[in-house]
């Protein structure tokens, strides 16, 4: 019996094995390419005064508060009295990172509004060098046909300064400044 079993086991095998050995395939390659190109990545980080908004991203905002000429100014803002006109100074970050790129230098332009609120002028401080901002146009802060020469990556510490008039209206007031970093 176990002779006759054993036979009727391997005759089975004989008679499926040609079904598997005749399963249709195929095979295929896929190639994967592509062009690696260097970019670099603006964001806004707090200095001393935390922004308001914002922060880590490119789309920050910094708001002194409450200020005035003689009062006492918010913690973190400098005011400065002038004949005519006074200024309410912060301090944020500029960070510019790089990927995939060899520069090792970048440029900073930034630009002012069509028109500045009426009274108000802006400027930002690097180091000790202060760049007007002018409205409807772009000035290098750094870089490019500044004074100043090109940063290095990562974090650099710009002061913004608010220029207002004696004569400029008690109210709250708002502008934007448009940052444009350029690998150099």
């Amino acid at each position: 019996m176990k002779t006759k079993s054993l036979l009727i086991l391997i005759a089975l095998v004989v008679m499926i094995s040609p079904i598997f050995a005749n399963a249709q395939t195929s095979s295929g390659t896929l190639t994967i390419g592509g062009t690696v190109t260097g970019s670099i990545s603006l964001i806004f980080n707090s200095g001393p005064l935390a922004l308001t908004a914002g922060a880590g991203t490119n789309t920050a905002t910094l708001n002194y508060g409450s200020i005035s000429k003689y009062g006492a100014p918010p913690a973190n803002v400098t005011i400065t009295p002038g004949a005519g006109n006074w200024t309410a100074a912060a301090d944020f970050v500029v960070n510019v990172t790089q990927y995939n790129t060899t520069s090792t230098q970048y440029k900073l332009n930034v630009s002012g509004p069509a028109t500045y609120p009426a009274g108000i002028t802006a400027a930002l401080k690097t180091g000790t060098t202060t760049i007007t901002v002018p409205a409807g146009s772009g000035v290098d802060i750094w870089g490019g046909t500044s004074s100043v020469a090109a940063k290095a990556y990562g974090n650099q510490t710009v002061t913004a300064i608010t220029t207002i008039t004696d004569t400029a209206s008690a109210a709250a007031f708002n502008y934007n400044l448009s940052f444009l970093a350029t690998a150099l």
